[in-house]
């Protein structure tokens, strides 16, 4: 029986990383190209995602790295595929990032990726600065704390007069 929930829960924690990609198809130019939307991975302003372009004899994927605060990008793999989904070509490029090239795809892709980064950041920015109970709750204690702090000075000036 133990060995079953073991086989079970592992099926369960390995499910995500056999998912299937989900492309979303965006315009570059005078064609599509598509960005696999469950791949996209960051760490601060820096995102790591896989976008797939059509050839005349199948197609390609490749992991980008773009770092939306510099406004760079770079391939990191490409994988070449024929149009029977066989692995033609496998490299891994790690290609220093550098300004994203106007009107290529690269900024297509880079243009949808950090259109998400920069809705997040602002939503995030909202969050922050939005007023809660906790934060009126501080400013009031703070208020208060510095009234207790002026009384007592306060008092204690009169005390060193009286002394006098």
């Amino acid at each position: 029986m133990k060995k079953f929930l073991l086989v079970v829960l592992f099926s369960i924690i390995m499910l995500p990383a056999f998912s299937d990609a989900v492309w979303q198809e965006i315009q570059s130019k005078d064609r599509s190209l598509y960005i696999d939307t469950s791949s996209i991975t960051n760490q601060d302003s820096q995102y790591l995602y896989w976008i797939k372009t059509n050839t005349v004899n199948g197609y390609k994927k490749m992991l980008m790295k773009s770092d939306c605060s510099n406004n760079t990008t770079g391939v990191q793999k490409i994988i070449v595929y024929d149009n029977n989904d066989k692995v033609i070509k496998s490299e891994n490029v790690k290609q220093e990032l550098s300004y994203v090239v106007p009107d290529s795809d690269a900024q297509a892709a880079y243009n949808y990726v950090c259109n998400i980064y920069k809705t997040k950041q602002s939503v995030d920015i909202k969050k922050q600065n939005a007023v809660t109970p906790n934060k009126i709750f501080r400013m009031i204690n703070s208020v208060n704390n510095a009234g207790y702090e002026v009384q007592s000075i306060k008092n204690n000036t009169l005390n060193v007069i009286k002394g006098f």
